[in-house]
């Protein structure tokens, strides 16, 4: 318990519920038998815990599914990380799961159990979850076309352009089964029909949408392949909130999402400041451009209007990676600076952290990414304030934000 208070005397700023969820985010849990057994049937992590040699020793396999997504008492949502030096555990008693830190109880906690959907069939016989779709707690994510053409694309030295934080778009194997063909904008008609009927049977277990479908060389094309998606669902009945999250698109593209349905866009810029871009998203940034995003950006909010448009950012790959600062008060300024400019233009950025180990990171050890990522959440909050600006609810919430403090900041520190 002293860690947290000790937390809440450092960044006073903070609500101590923010604390807690950035706290378990950058020190995990520790593995045992409650967290194995809830790997069997809480929706699964993608990335299996690897034991620690020790651990090995104890007769653990090489690699042991986790549960994806932990809830603390409050609703926030949580990324489950497995690290045996850990303060955290949870300890299961009968029908309930409690929260411990430093050995002391400190409140319950659930895991996400996996959704009823994923255990449904679709009418051609395809398991819902192989449709492409996945759910983080109240948040439904659609993701037919998983492949992203900046892995396949090289610079004149032979490197990928992908974003140098990524590997999730990679082409593989999950993206071939899905029918995916680089470099083609259409999703086949069998892969949206399954889309779409998996969808309605996920309906009863979430409030929003999320639509994400790799990126495409030719932005136009990609937008097409957002049309798609959205025409076919709101189709379909579908009247949940639909977020599109593809490149930054041309407004006329923009506006042809709206005139589909489409409630709100993301427009993920990543980083802030032209170096940085070109450096960490190469392929946005030779397929689109920095300025040509922020133009996009804003041209978004007059099509979609306030409060509908937001960017994803990376926090702390300012400091993480080798382009980045070396300073790590230059960092946060330049950080404050960008969200500021965004804020002004009513776009809401929301910070997705880094997600920094106790290995190295890019070669070399990392910055100390726990307190920048605190300061810079406390800046952030300071001015949304300030711009009179919220995060908009129907994008990103307390219920689906399990790797962003940005709801969980919106609230009134507990105490105070």
């Amino acid at each position: 318990m002293d860690r947290l208070a000790h937390l809440a005397e450092q960044y006073p700023e903070l609500p101590a519920r923010a604390l807690l969820k950035a706290h378990l985010l950058f020190e995990g849990i520790r593995f045992n038998g409650a967290v194995g057994e809830a790997g069997r049937w809480a929706l699964p992590s993608f990335k299996p815990y690897t034991p620690s040699v020790a651990e090995r020793a104890a007769r653990l396999p090489a690699t042991v599914p986790i549960p994806y997504l932990m809830h603390l008492a409050e609703g926030e949502l949580v990324r489950v990380k497995c690290d045996p030096e850990s303060p955290y555990e949870v300890v299961a008693e009968g029908d309930r799961t409690h929260l411990l830190l430093d050995g002391e109880v400190l409140e319950p906690i659930t895991f996400q159990r996996r959704p009823q959907w994923m255990a449904k069939t679709t009418a051609d016989g395809h398991p819902t979850a192989s449709a492409g779709l996945s759910q983080h707690g109240d948040m439904l994510v659609i993701n037919p076309a998983p492949g992203c053409d900046f892995f396949t694309e090289r610079d004149a030295a032979g490197h990928s352009l992908h974003c140098s934080f990524c590997a999730y778009g990679r082409p593989d194997e999950r993206s071939r089964a899905l029918g995916q063909v680089a470099g083609q904008g259409p999703i086949a008609a069998d892969g949206l029909a399954r889309v779409v009927e998996a969808t309605l049977a996920a309906i009863p277990e979430v409030r929003h949408i999320y639509l994400v479908a790799g990126s495409l060389t030719d932005s136009h094309a990609e937008a097409e392949r957002y049309l798609q998606l959205t025409e076919a669902l709101i189709g379909a009945g579908v009247t949940l909130p639909i977020t599109a999250g593809p490149s930054a698109l041309a407004r006329a593209d923009t506006a042809a999402l709206k005139q589909a349905g489409a409630a709100a866009v993301s427009y993920n810029l990543e980083v802030w400041g032209e170096p940085l871009f070109a450096a960490i998203c190469p392929g946005k940034h030779r397929f689109v451009g920095y300025e040509t995003w922020l133009a996009r950006l804003t041209d978004a909010v007059a099509v979609m209007g306030a409060g509908n448009v937001l960017t994803a950012m990376v926090a702390g790959i300012e400091v993480d990676h080798p382009a980045g600062f070396a300073s790590v008060e230059a960092a946060l300024d330049h950080a404050e600076a960008g969200a500021d400019w965004l804020l002004g233009h009513r776009i809401a950025p929301v910070y997705s952290l880094h997600w920094s180990t106790r290995h190295a990171t890019y070669g070399h050890v990392s910055t100390p990414a726990f307190d920048y990522y605190l300061r810079l959440a406390g800046r952030v909050a300071a001015l949304r304030r300030r711009h009179g600006a919220t995060v908009p609810a129907h994008i990103v919430c307390r219920g689906c934000a399990y790797m962003q403090l940005d709801p969980d900041c919106c609230s009134i520190r507990e105490g105070r």
